[in-house]
């Protein structure tokens, strides 16, 4: 496996922290990125607190993204409606 972030294969055993809990993660040794994924869980309710922190992140992100276009389609309109 490597980093998400900055791929290299060196990592520790971490926490990932969300509000419903905490996830065991995969922290990099070199960028400090923490990566979720089943390999560091150790138990059938770890594995199932990484699948519900991937798919808390995933929705964030997607909910990021969607503002960030609202943002710029805002912008674009703005600049029309000034020329």
């Amino acid at each position: 496996m490597k980093c998400s972030v900055c791929g290299k294969e060196s990592f520790i055993r971490g926490e990932y922290r969300m509000e419903g809990g905490t996830a065991p993660a995969l922290q990099c040794t070199c960028c400090g990125a923490l990566n979720l994924d089943e390999a560091a869980a150790e138990t059938a309710l770890d594995r199932s607190s990484v699948r519900m922190a991937a798919a808390a992140r995933a929705a964030v992100v997607e909910s990021e993204s969607s503002v960030r276009a609202a943002i710029d389609a805002d912008d674009v309109e703005d600049e029309t409606t000034k020329q």
